[in-house]
């Protein structure tokens, strides 16, 4: 079947083999549950495959060595349906790259009633609840809390965690607010702490009145005084993409927060649209220091020295920026160093920014309208930066090209500073990013790391969250990565190639991909967490738009 007017996608499926001259075996996996496996085909060759030759799925059957079996939420009460609200993000900008409204992720792991039993949180979209959930000891879920979080389901919620906030020994819910959709200054963009009676009832505490969009939270005991300090990331801003809200750094004085950022930090002045953050003694000099992720900049490390963080240069690493989305870490090789596993945008879009060619943004009031105008581009062939978007978007975005670029061939003979005006374009925020790979970086010791890019089918989608564990109980840490991200604009397909991937780890240090079916999520999964449930991991992957996907590892 095809489809498009005067264009099209060929019904051909087209496969590449690289150096190899022969192809082993062919399986065809039908969605109704037949397959079919042929044998001996030649390469270089068009291939018909015909559905009356498929027999029972013998691709499913065979694989009973799967690692994971799919659990229905609603068989152990969770009846949790995360729902994004309708805002159209390209009526503010309409060149943005992709909405950012539908970038929420709250979700958190932890045993709140101290029973011995892991609980969690969930957040949800603006307009619609949360939700708290107690394990039982048969491995049901019961949801508590409910009148407190149906009084703040006007929030949207795009980070949480459990923390000890008041140091009473139990943990405590810290809830992010944000949104591209909420303007600036408004008392929807307040963070939110909920305190912990120790036997999992939770009331609405207080927090320093910053109104931010924020995202990333990151909080240890920086200082050793025996209480927890908080750093929150600042994301973009209401109508003004790239732009974003000013990170901030809560320390902790006998219970009660003060926003230190400025005090504690040498320089914050490289900190984008921040989504993720840790704290790791990644120089290992026995304090805890500071990394920081984002969109339009590098891995951020900050040095803690004397209880101040000062901006560390890592070779090959803070020089490279990305639309990082989550950072993770663990001592993968077992050589005592903490390595970071960091997923990136992925390898699998039409930009492939390099460090040569990377792609750039540049924002500002290039008119004298009240929209806030960016422009991405790129270096062509020739050396030329040229915008990315056409002539009729562009226009729409920033409507004097109109009478200054009369065509669409003018458009496109035309570069940026033609364009747009090499006046406007030097006054204009200017980012760049010069690599989308998702990464491990390898902690070599003394401050020093080696990048190293994670394997293919990690590349096909955005990684939005990556949990660390040994799946297959061979000794070795294995990573387990989701991410897919539907809501990009109308000039972009969507970012939905990944079902979830599993890669295993070995002793000399590398990963491969596990090809087993049993735990691939084709959903818009934004979020993942490993949790025990009745002594057996599972993990759970948080959708867009829809239920968990719950799996049962099998050991």
């Amino acid at each position: 079947m095809s489809r498009g007017f005067q264009s099209s996608v060929s019904n051909k499926l087209n496969f590449g083999l690289g150096e190899n001259t022969k192809i082993d075996s062919i399986l065809v996996d039908w969605k109704n549950g037949r397959s079919q496996k042929l044998l001996n085909q030649k390469i270089n060759s068009t291939i018909t495959i015909d559905y009356k030759d498929a027999t029972d799925n013998t691709i499913v059957k065979k694989s009973e060595s799967a690692l994971f079996t799919k659990i229905n939420p609603t068989d152990i009460g969770i009846h949790y349906h995360q729902k994004e609200n309708n805002f159209d993000d390209f009526k503010h900008q309409i060149l943005l790259p992709q909405k950012q409204s539908e970038r929420s992720s709250a979700f958190a792991i932890a045993d709140i009633n101290n029973d011995g039993l892991e609980d969690f949180y969930v957040g949800n979209a603006k307009g619609e609840k949360a939700a708290m959930y107690i394990q039982t000891k048969d491995g049901n879920f019961t949801e508590t809390n409910k009148k407190l979080f149906t009084i703040d389901k006007k929030f949207e919620d795009t980070d949480a965690n459990f923390l000890d906030i008041d140091t009473d020994g139990d943990l405590d819910l810290l809830v992010t607010s944000g949104g591209y959709e909420v303007e600036k200054g408004s008392n929807l963009l307040q963070d939110r702490i909920y305190i912990n009676d120790g036997k999992g009832n939770f009331r609405k505490g207080a927090l320093p009145n910053i109104k931010t969009n924020s995202k990333g939270i990151a909080y240890a005991d920086y200082d050793n005084d025996g209480d927890l300090d908080i750093f929150i990331g600042g994301n973009v801003k209401h109508g003004q993409y790239p732009l974003a809200d000013k990170p901030y750094f809560l320390e902790n004085n006998n219970g009660k927060y003060t926003n230190v950022i400025d005090t504690k930090f040498d320089d914050i002045s490289n900190l984008k649209m921040i989504n993720d953050a840790l704290f790791s003694d990644f120089d290992t000099d026995g304090d805890l220091d500071l990394i920081v992720i984002g969109e339009w900049m590098s891995v951020t490390f900050y040095e803690n020295k004397s209880n101040k963080f000062y901006l560390k240069n890592i070779e090959g690493v803070t020089n490279v920026n990305g639309w990082f989305q989550t950072i993770t870490a663990a001592d993968l090789d077992k050589d005592g160093n903490v390595d970071y596993i960091i997923g990136n945008w992925g390898k699998n879009n039409k930009f492939h920014p390099t460090k040569e060619k990377p792609l750039h943004i540049y924002a500002d009031y290039f008119d004298d309208n009240k929209s806030f105008d960016i422009a991405l581009s790129k270096v062509s062939k020739t050396g030329n930066l040229l915008p990315v978007r056409g002539k009729e978007c562009s226009t729409q975005q920033t409507p004097f090209l109109g009478k200054k670029v009369k065509t669409f061939a003018a458009f496109a003979s035309s570069t940026m500073p033609e364009i747009y005006g090499s006046e406007k374009l030097e006054k204009a925020t200017h980012l760049q990013t010069h690599s989308f790979a998702s990464i491990i970086l390898k902690n070599k010791g003394n401050g020093k790391f080696k990048v190293q890019e994670l394997p293919n089918e990690a590349q096909f989608s955005p990684t939005l969250s990556i949990e660390i564990t040994d799946i297959n109980n061979d000794g070795f840490l294995d990573i387990f990565g989701v991410g897919n991200i539907s809501e990009a604009e109308v000039e972009t397909i969507k970012y939905d190639a990944s079902k979830g991937y599993v890669l295993l780890g070995s002793k000399e240090g590398n990963f491969s991909f596990l090809n087993d079916g049993s735990y691939f999520n084709n959903k818009n999964a934004k979020a993942i967490k490993q949790i025990t449930i009745k002594g057996v991991l599972h993990f759970i992957i948080l959708n867009k738009n829809g239920k968990f996907t719950i799996l049962k590892l099998k050991k």
